[in-house]
């Protein structure tokens, strides 16, 4: 009975190990496989884990740095060879008598593609500066300038519709409201940026994006804000309103 117990131990810690160095086996397979790497396994394991680990491979990436130094010296070495004949004849007419066999042509080279390598690489452009300068940067949204939104309450410093010349005050129109402030409406356009709307009328300046449609009537033109509120458009401004807003 003790016998028998002692083999049944035995084979329990095997199935114990068994089953860890399984657990084991397939969480490296699948570091492998989520990190993009060819596993190379050998083994009955192996075979039943190639479908989890070697089903993908990555290709390395040649960086465009890499293939700008492989371009340069390419064609450092290949304007090399010419240029050690042209070198070899110089010398030649320098000093004339001078011959160069084909073993001190060989010893020639080396220098010669170095030289060819400096030039290549000074008159090359550097790609990825070249790259760099020659894709356009994003334009940064336009921002209402801090010494005109600070003047308005915290809750209408956001979705401004328009501003109405009132006085020596501009009323300024948002979606959550009205307020009054002490600026003249000249100074106020003149702050904002161009982008973000334009005077229309000599007491009203529109934001582009509160306008819903530019309307048409016969002797008149106003620009209809998401609000409804019917804004007037001078004869003046028409044409850059025009260009500038979604007519109906």
């Amino acid at each position: 009975m003790a016998a028998n117990g002692e083999v049944a131990g035995t084979d329990k810690r095997r199935r114990d190990r068994r089953a860890a160095w399984c657990d084991g086996s397939v969480r490296i397979a699948n570091r492998l496989r989520a990190g993009g790497e060819i596993c190379v396994l050998d083994g009955r394991f192996a075979r039943r884990l190639r479908s989890r680990c070697c089903s993908r491979s990555t290709a390395p990436s040649t960086s465009p740095g890499r293939r700008t130094a492989t371009r340069i010296a390419a064609v450092a070495a290949a304007s090399a060879v010419p240029m050690t004949f042209f070198v070899a004849w110089a010398m030649g007419v320098v000093r004339p008598g001078r011959t160069f066999s084909l073993v001190q042509l060989l010893g020639l080279f080396p220098y010669v593609a170095l030289v060819q390598l400096l030039i290549a690489r000074i008159i090359s452009p550097d790609d990825q500066m070249t790259v760099a300068a020659s894709v356009e940067q994003p334009a940064a949204a336009p921002e209402y300038p801090p010494e005109f939104i600070s003047k308005l309450p915290a809750a209408l410093r956001r979705d401004i519709l328009a501003l109405e010349a009132e006085d020596h005050y501009v009323r300024v129109h948002t979606v959550h409201g009205s307020a009054l402030i002490l600026m003249r409406l000249a100074d106020a356009a003149a702050l904002i940026d161009p982008r973000l709307g334009l005077r229309v009328h000599r007491s009203w300046w529109v934001a582009k994006g509160g306008v819903r449609t530019l309307e048409r009537t016969p002797g008149r033109a106003i620009a209809r804000l998401v609000d409804d509120t019917a804004v007037p458009i001078s004869r003046t401004h028409l044409s850059a309103a025009r260009t500038m807003l979604p007519e109906d």
